[in-house]
């Protein structure tokens, strides 16, 4: 997280809790050109300093956004996700990129993706990765990108 800030120049890392309920998150948001976006990091006690959840999402023109979320410069007014996920992409784009749903509930795509790993280098040789991407769409575009990822053992 700490590494990540300086990357974009933002404000400070917030924190609540301690132990197994502490939480730590950041908070920037920029536009790109009539574009408005809020991109919002987490980190959980098992992620150890660590991104391990996201939300990015479409800010209306009209919204105001809290104070405590630092505003990106312009020259880091763009966000990449991997696979090429984007705000704005059409229903049938996101689903050319990442097939169909485990899920849908109204407007939003779910999607869950678990993977078995066999690694000798691991202690106990082997673990599970669980992601999980939430898509909301309006009128046919993606306008909020909600994703985590745990492993357990």
């Amino acid at each position: 997280m700490d590494s990540l800030r300086l990357r974009l120049g933002a404000g400070l890392i917030r924190q609540r809790g301690d132990a197994a309920s502490s939480l730590e998150w950041l908070c920037v948001h920029a536009a790109t050109g009539e574009n408005r976006w809020l991109l919002w990091l987490e980190s959980g006690e098992m992620a150890a300093g660590t991104v391990n959840r996201f939300h990015v999402l479409a800010v209306p023109s009209a919204a105001s956004i809290d104070r405590r979320c630092s505003s990106l410069s312009a020259r880091s007014g763009t966000i990449e996700l991997p696979g090429r996920v984007a705000l704005g992409l059409s229903a049938s784009a996101l689903r050319q990129l990442l097939g169909q749903p485990s899920a849908v509930a109204g407007d939003t795509l779910v999607y869950h993706y678990s993977r078995h790993v066999i690694d000798s280098k691991v202690s106990g040789g082997e673990y599970y990765i669980d992601t999980m991407l939430c898509v909301v769409m309006t009128h046919g575009r993606v306008v909020q990108i909600a994703g985590w990822r745990a492993t357990t053992s």
